[in-house]
């Protein structure tokens, strides 16, 4: 109810028109005055013993009323008009006082003078105009009704015409001095409005301005606590060469620097069908991981978008986005990135990130997470290079392991003398098959090995039997046993490499000799010649056709 009685009684703001505002509220003024008067006159005469006459009661309610009608024209937008009314009611007012009062006489003269007032600051030169003439038109009037006697004052004033024309005179030189006054406060009303305006307009532009820094400020140095996490992440990660491990490092390390809710990788599997999540730091993630969460490329989510177009993909949780946070898994989600790992000019994978923030990623923002994707593509596609080329060397060693067994297998069977003994001074071989009997001395036996292949062993005992093998003697055997079998099997690879050289040679001399001629006949009987005196044979046959079955029904050619 209060509320309601301090709206009706606050003067109304018109938005845009500051003046008319202003006349608003001096209207306001001047009515509230004027109310104030009609209700505390009669109070006053009552208690004062001094009721006043129903005429005057009369008059009041009319001015009373008069002025709740006029404040409710100027709520409703007629200033001006309810402005003129009011001086043209207090014009009749001080008027009819002199005529029915008194005549003329300072008070009424004074009133006639407030008129003028009151209507340069309502309206504009014409109000001014008329009030004045009014005005003047009431002074000459009463004047010449006193001077008739058609009314009698109730104070004597001289009957010289010089005495009524200074009140004229002074009506008509405050009108043009308020007109002036009026002019020259209405310039600096305005000039100062205007600087008011400009000044205020200046404050708006500098608040603006500081909102602007400070949300420039703020992104700075959110791009650069990003550019920092950037570098801190490929820089963790940049000496991880075991993609799983790798993979692992990277959400951590992302969750952890960027303040991420969840982060996540996908690869896309061999058939280029569906991004499978490999990697999540949320506990979200972890059971997703365990379901075997993959997305279809190019159909599923922007991480199938990113997995398809090669490009990244932002998604908020309003509009027609909405639709990928409805995971229960991660139901704080309120804003996803997901940006593709790029590594030779094809799409290896998606790195997504996802926020409780709404609106958490902004162009700049996908730009510095972007390359972040490029380090960790890179990083993944060089770990993987060293996976692989970690396999195949170990399909390399493990061939040559078994190509070594081999050629040591073989020298063992072929060789007749398969080692040698130092005995009193005389080293001496060993045969296959040879007992080897030592005598009852310390002995220590060590296996010659290489790799995980053992090709011999060695074994030494001390001169005398009270004299043990201490540590640092049984190192050093220890150490030379190694030497030794690096010296062996350089040795072995040589005599092999010896060898493939002497059959290459022998093989490119045959081949010389048998591509001298054209002739069929000369070249079977240079083959036949050059193959058994290289390989000093006693007999070799070559002829066209099948060869002839063997005893055991096996094919063979004679030798």
């Amino acid at each position: 109810m209060w509320n309601w009685i301090r709206n009706i009684i606050k003067p109304p703001v018109f938005e845009g028109d500051e003046n008319k505002t202003d006349k608003a509220q001096l209207l306001y003024t001047l009515l509230a005055i004027a109310i104030a008067t009609v209700v505390v006159l009669p109070v006053m005469g009552f208690l004062g013993g001094n009721p006043i006459s129903p005429p005057v009661i009369r008059l009041l309610l009319v001015l009373f009323f008069t002025a709740l009608g006029l404040a409710f024209l100027i709520r409703i937008g007629f200033v001006v008009e309810s402005g003129i009314i009011l001086t043209l009611v207090i014009w009749g007012i001080f008027t009819f006082g002199a005529y029915r009062f008194g005549g003329l006489h300072d008070t009424s003269i004074t009133g006639f003078l407030l008129v003028i007032v009151l209507a340069s600051l309502v309206g504009g030169w014409p109000t001014l105009a008329a009030f004045s003439g009014l005005s003047v038109t009431s002074l000459l009037s009463l004047y010449f009704m006193e001077q008739t006697g058609i009314i009698t004052p109730d104070v004597t004033i001289p009957a010289d015409v010089v005495d009524i024309s200074l009140p004229v005179v002074v009506v008509i030189a405050t009108t043009f001095l308020l007109r002036a006054f009026s002019d020259y406060l209405t310039t600096a009303y305005q000039n100062a409005r205007a600087n008011a305006n400009r000044l205020k307009k200046t404050s708006l532009e500098l608040e603006q301005s500081r909102a602007e820094l400070a949300r420039q400020t703020s992104d700075l140095e959110r791009r650069t606590r990003y550019l920092q996490a950037t570098a801190q992440v490929a820089h963790d990660i940049a000496a991880e060469l075991d993609p799983e491990t790798l993979l692992r490092r990277v959400v951590a390390l992302v969750s952890e620097q960027f303040g991420f809710y969840h982060t996540g990788i996908f690869l896309i599997d061999p058939a280029g069908e569906y991004a499978v999540l490999t990697a999540a730091s949320s506990r979200g993630g972890q059971r997703m991981l365990e379901r075997g969460h993959r997305l279809r490329v190019g159909q599923e989510g922007i991480v199938g978008y990113a997995a398809r177009e090669g490009r990244s993909r932002v998604a908020l949780d309003t509009g027609a986005d909405a639709v990928f946070f409805d995971n229960p898994d991660l139901p704080e989600t309120r804003s996803e990135a997901a940006l593709p790992l790029l590594a030779g000019g094809r799409v290896i994978g998606v790195l997504d990130v996802q926020s409780t923030e709404a609106a958490a990623f902004d162009k700049e923002d996908i730009a510095v997470l972007q390359t972040l994707a490029d380090q960790i593509a890179s990083a993944l596609h060089t770990a993987r290079l060293f996976q692989e080329a970690e396999q195949t060397l170990a399909a390399q060693r493990s061939d040559y392991n078994i190509a070594r067994r081999a050629s040591w297998e073989q020298f063992a069977e072929e060789e007749q003398t398969v080692g040698y003994r130092y005995i009193r001074g005389t080293v001496v071989p060993v045969q296959r098959g040879q007992a080897i009997e030592g005598p009852e001395l310390p002995q220590i036996t060590l296996p010659i090995r290489l790799g995980e292949q053992v090709i011999g062993q060695i074994s030494a005992h001390k001169p005398n039997a009270q004299d043990a093998w201490t540590d640092d003697e049984i190192a050093v055997v220890e150490n030379l046993v190694d030497q030794l079998s690096v010296a062996l099997e350089s040795a072995r690879l040589y005599q092999e490499t010896q060898r493939r050289a002497a059959r290459e040679q022998l093989t490119g001399k045959v081949t010389a000799r048998i591509r001298e001629t054209l002739d069929i006949e000369t070249i079977l009987r240079t083959a036949s010649e050059e193959i058994r005196r290289a390989l000093n044979l006693p007999e070799v046959v070559i002829q066209f056709g099948e060869p002839p079955a063997n005893s055991e029904g096996e094919k063979g050619a004679p030798a």
